[in-house]
């Protein structure tokens, strides 16, 4: 075994720790660390001290907790940071996690023990498709150290897709991780050049950052060959939730993590199957306790039997990723894009909400586009005063974070 993970060493502990809790759904092993990160947060930090263990904390989110840093973090000796975790995401502004030893260990005892569920075993071979700065900068050294190559993605014309694909044939890994639509458009281009006869290496593929679709996932499975497992995670905490592939729901890690759903205009807990804000505690980071945050993420929660942990049956992404109907009802970007399923000659397509009742739908398309069918169809679904404009364009641009959006939403719903 790879370093730091030999029987009985600190990782192979926590390891265990995360297997065992999500094994026998230890509910009551939750619930006293859930306490005992309350308690810290009380002891430990300013904002929390006048605070008690029976009060609900308050739902924090990103700008509450980077306006508010010094008051959140432990004083003592979790004020020197042992590593700090740095995202801007798609907002554009910089947060940064302090997070002590043990959240580090378990961070990486949570990559191994979802790393398995995938079919990746530990320090397996992994092709990581990201977009790489001058913070994400890796030696030669340390990629073959840790059995982790980096590929950026920054570029995703024919030429670049052509040097990506080739990587994988070179490398021969065990699996690719990145984001969904960059993995599409790799797809797409293999697809559309061919397949080699040979086929890929991967026994799984790993996407995250983004929602996939039923038919980019058949997509991605019937030109790699292996099986697509969407993950969720964040740079603030780590691994949240894994499905089992097939479009499963997933199985949240409640061995990290303790998970709320919210209602999306109030901090009381959403039903069965509604709608939410997903709330995530983090067990581990006595540095700097995140209790109760609002990861802008909305999903649907399921509960099922007394001892069994509550089902992330499906993740919609962010507020801003869904529409809404003329009639104020939410949509997740997945009824939007099954609207677009199987229609040859689309390129690329994105859907932006523009106002309460304007909508905007751009096409690269290969081939002439009946635009009055597209009205009359997303018309079935927003309402019939739904105002849908058809915009032709010859490329959907690509975010800084390397992210192509394909559902937006700029409207404010009051």
């Amino acid at each position: 075994m790879d370093g730091g993970f030999r029987t009985g060493g600190v990782i192979r502990c926590q390891y265990d720790e995360v297997k065992r809790v999500l094994k026998e759904r230890d509910i009551a092993w939750v619930n006293e660390k859930y306490t005992a990160i309350k308690r810290h947060a009380i002891e430990q930090t300013d904002f929390y001290r006048f605070y008690s263990l029976e009060d609900d904390f308050p739902v924090v989110n990103k700008m509450f907790l980077i306006k508010n840093t010094a008051s959140c973090s432990a004083k003592g000796n979790y004020s020197t940071p042992i590593h700090i975790s740095s995202t801007s995401g798609s907002t554009g502004i910089p947060f940064n996690v302090v997070q002590d030893f043990k959240k580090r260990n378990r961070t990486i005892a949570d990559l191994k023990v979802f790393g398995e569920m995938c079919e990746y075993p530990s320090h397996e071979r992994m092709i990581f498709f990201r977009v790489i700065s001058s913070k994400l900068h890796r030696t030669k050294e340390q990629e073959e150290k840790d059995n982790i190559y980096y590929i950026d993605c920054s570029n995703l014309g024919d030429m670049h897709l052509e040097e990506m694909k080739q990587i994988i044939l070179e490398k021969e890994p065990r699996t690719i991780l990145g984001y969904s639509s960059v993995l599409i458009e790799l797809a797409k281009y293999i697809k559309r050049t061919g397949i080699p006869h040979e086929g890929f290496s991967m026994k799984s593929i790993l996407t995250g950052g983004e929602g996939l679709s039923d038919e980019d996932r058949h997509l991605l499975e019937s030109v790699f060959g292996c099986t697509v497992y969407r993950r969720y995670s964040d740079m603030e905490m780590g691994i949240l939730g894994q499905d089992t592939g097939g479009g499963s729901a997933y199985v949240l890690n409640w061995g990290s993590y303790y998970f709320e759903c919210l209602k999306m205009d109030s901090d009381k807990p959403a039903e069965s199957g509604e709608v939410g804000r997903i709330v995530v505690t983090d067990l581990f980071n006595y540095a700097f306790p995140m209790i109760r945050y609002d990861t802008g993420d909305i999903g649907v929660m399921e509960y099922g039997n007394t001892g069994e942990f509550p089902q992330l049956k499906e993740i919609y992404g962010r507020v801003r990723d869904c529409v809404y109907t003329v009639d104020g009802t939410l949509l997740s970007p997945a009824k939007i894009s099954v609207m677009m399923w199987g229609i040859e000659g689309i390129k690329q397509w994105q859907f932006i909400q523009e106002d309460k009742n304007l909508y905007t739908l751009k096409l690269n398309s290969e081939r002439p586009v009946l635009q009055q069918e597209y009205i009359e169809k997303f018309r079935s679904i927003l309402g019939n005063k739904a105002q849908i404009q058809i915009e032709l364009v010859d490329e959907i641009p690509i975010m800084a974070s390397n992210k192509r959006r394909a559902v937006i939403c700029n409207y404010q719903k009051e």
